[in-house]
């Protein structure tokens, strides 16, 4: 356990939560660029999702 442990603190990822930005993901398909800046603190905003 002590592996798990130890990958989860060291890949939390960092949030900054006086980051004050917004991203707007247009032709978001799957979301995954979306997920990547929400992880990090952005709030989002999807345009096409199909």
């Amino acid at each position: 356990m002590e592996y798990v442990e130890r990958i989860n603190t060291e890949l939390k990822p960092k949030i900054d939560k006086k980051l004050d930005k917004t991203v707007l993901d247009l032709f978001a398909g799957c979301g995954g660029l979306s997920l990547g800046f929400e992880s990090v603190g952005f709030s989002i905003i999807q345009g096409i999702c199909i």
